[in-house]
């Protein structure tokens, strides 16, 4: 009986899912809570993992408490050996601790996984009319295509008729989806495969083109600067140095062409130059804001930067939103626009023959 739950138990953790957004915010709500109220670590940790639902949190909860009570070892590190926390989260413990704030650290973090989640949430509720909109196209496609046009097809056919050019090219392109299905098969695994080789091997290519696609340019970009700025400013408050925390933030940014230029700047910051500075000497994609560039400098001269970069975060925050109220109508427009030509061109062509038969009896 022993075996047989161990081995569900493993094939659980198998399966098991990484946290999601909530399920991390959650966690760092508690956690914060626990250590706000004078919890120990080890305590809070174990308290948490026994409520969480999440087989893969709470087991390496469970291992997190072992190694802060028997090895002496502080949050970040055993964060950081578990493999499933999020960058920011490590790093951003990790400069609590240094700078003996574990507290505020932990606030600031749990206020921007929910302010991110915010925004990825609002992101997909404005793609999901599209989504749905996809759905019913597909379904109208298999209709069309199974068995609209194939009736079309066999009562011209009876009739002898002379069709029009148009139609005939709906007809042909019918049977050669019929025909050579195994060709537009191949395609699309080459056209996979294309995509699996760009993302794995031109990821920079490809995050400049999405910074240079129409629609979706706008919100790539001050969802960049908004990560910039906010994780900046709270790594500032942190008292965390200007060169760990440009590095740090190249390897969250979630955007290569951004992450080069952040690291050539803390490049910069150490051959003696200031970091706003250093950002224009290496802003030749543009990649630092105006606004965010700005912001730097002010704080550097007034000894204001985790301030000044937090108001640089609202704003970009209120942008991001402001371009997701549109972002699904835009979308929709652009992509299902074509598809509607594609479809009324189809049914005109099905059915203009049929109006010139009725014409003629006229």
């Amino acid at each position: 009986m022993n075996d047989n739950t161990s081995t569900i138990e493993k094939l659980n953790r198998l399966v098991a899912s990484n946290p999601s957004n909530e399920e991390w915010f959650l966690f760092f709500t508690n956690l914060h809570a626990f250590h706000r109220s004078g919890m120990g670590l080890s305590i809070a940790l174990d308290t948490i993992a026994a409520e969480s639902t999440n087989l893969k949190l709470k087991e390496c909860l469970f291992s997190m408490a072992v190694m802060i009570k028997d090895e002496g070892i502080q949050l970040a590190e055993a964060m950081e050996r578990q493999k499933i926390f999020p960058t920011l989260a490590v790093f951003t413990i990790r400069a609590g601790e240094k700078s003996g704030n574990l507290e505020k650290a932990m606030e600031e973090l749990t206020q921007q996984i929910e302010r991110q989640g915010n925004i990825t949430q609002k992101i997909k509720t404005a793609l999901l009319p599209v989504y749905i909109s996809y759905a019913f196209l597909s379904i109208a496609a298999v209709i069309v295509f199974a068995f609209l046009i194939p009736k079309f097809q066999v009562i011209y056919k009876e009739r002898n008729m002379d069709l029009p050019a148009f139609t005939k090219m709906t007809f042909a392109v019918l049977d050669f989806i019929k025909n050579q299905w195994y060709i537009i098969a191949l395609i699309a695994i080459a056209i996979g495969c294309a995509i699996y080789y760009i993302k794995k091997h031109k990821q920079h290519w490809l995050d400049k083109l999405w910074l240079k696609t129409p629609v979706i340019k706008s919100l790539v970009y001050y969802q960049l600067q908004y990560r910039i700025s906010t994780n900046f400013a709270m790594f500032a408050a942190s008292n965390s140095n200007h060169i760990d925390t440009l590095e740090e933030l190249a390897s969250i940014s979630g955007n290569t062409i951004a992450a080069d230029a952040l690291r050539k700047t803390a490049i910069k910051i150490m051959n003696g130059n200031s970091l706003s500075s250093s950002m224009k000497e290496n802003n030749e994609e543009k990649i630092f804001d105006y606004i965010l560039m700005n912001m730097v400098r002010s704080g550097e001269d007034n000894g204001s930067l985790p301030y000044q970069l937090g108001i640089a975060a609202e704003v970009y925050r209120k942008k991001v939103l402001a371009i997701i109220e549109n972002f699904g109508t835009k979308i929709t427009t652009v992509t299902l626009i074509p598809i509607a030509i594609v479809f009324v061109f189809i049914m005109v062509s099905l059915y203009y023959p049929m109006l010139m038969i009725s014409q003629v009896k006229h």
